[in-house]
């Protein structure tokens, strides 16, 4: 159990760095700078963020996982895998919670999800429990 906790703990805090990067990036566009001035502040950003996450092995000494995680943004981190990997933590607690409710039983919790999927996208929201993202309608979930 121990362990389990140590890594849910380490997914927040890579969730975390996300998340300020994400924020970081908001606050770069309102800034409307011209074409190549936010190419290169957007390096900067995604540059910094690979970094953060590097630096994660030492401070957790665990190589594997913040390897995975490096992996994960890539060489080339862009929105769009920001978004991605922002909405997939933002959805995961819902699932949990119909795995659950399902008791386990996987037939029963496939079917709950598929009857989700099924909703108009802002019912399929409200049955999940997940806010939009901030500036986002709910068609976002």
């Amino acid at each position: 159990m121990e362990a389990f906790l140590r890594r849910r703990a380490r997914q927040s805090e890579f969730l975390a760095l996300v998340e300020a990067a994400k924020s970081g990036l908001a606050r770069l566009y309102a800034k409307r700078l011209a074409p190549e001035a936010m190419r290169a502040e957007k390096r900067t950003a995604f540059d910094a963020l690979r970094r953060e996450v590097a630096a994660l092995e030492t401070r957790w000494g665990d190589a594997w996982l913040a390897a995975a995680y490096a992996r994960l943004l890539g060489e080339t981190p862009n929105n769009a895998l920001l978004a991605s990997i922002s909405a997939y933590a933002r959805h995961v607690p819902a699932f949990e919670r119909l795995l659950a409710e399902a008791g386990g039983d996987l037939p029963k919790f496939y079917a709950e999800v598929e009857r989700i999927a099924a909703l108009p996208k802002a019912e399929r929201c409200a049955a999940l429990g997940v806010a939009a993202p901030p500036g986002l309608s709910s068609a976002a979930c």
